[in-house]
């Protein structure tokens, strides 16, 4: 016998319930889930953005994507929890499934193909600059 039934999963009825059944069996797995989205996110965003100013525009949306599906999944199972009508709907977390994985996509996707070019770009225009003249520094610049 499975534990979880994915022909279910495809059924309309099943996904708009609008009032759900008091037995969620998945609310601890969920929290712990959503909050290690939250975290990892957190941490990944913390790690880059010491780095180069290429890969601070990749720890930007790695923070814009961990905190919005993390936090919307937090209310999710909040609703689903409180068995809240309409919030509560199964179709719901099977949305933001989709969205999570549309969004981890794209952003990979961008780190595959558009991060190395920027990175090229950074590191020969760093070369460039090394050899231009810079402005000797003035000490006394706020003398009125």
């Amino acid at each position: 016998m499975s534990f979880i039934d994915f022909s279910r999963l495809f059924q309309v009825k099943y996904l708009l319930t609008s009032l759900t059944d008091y037995n969620f069996k998945f609310l601890i797995p969920t929290l712990i889930i959503f909050s290690a989205i939250i975290i990892l996110s957190l941490v990944g965003w913390f790690i880059l953005k010491k780095r180069e100013r290429v890969y601070q525009n990749l720890a930007l949306q790695i923070l814009t994507f961990g905190l919005t599906i993390g936090l919307i999944g937090l209310a999710l199972v909040f609703f689903r929890y409180e068995s809240l009508p309409y919030l509560s709907m199964r179709a719901w977390m099977v949305i933001l499934t989709l969205v999570f994985i549309v969004w981890g996509a794209r952003i990979a996707i961008w780190s595959v193909t558009y991060l190395p070019k920027s990175l090229d770009y950074y590191n020969k225009r760093k070369d460039f600059e090394k050899y231009l003249p810079r402005a000797k520094n003035q000490k006394n610049k706020n003398i009125n």
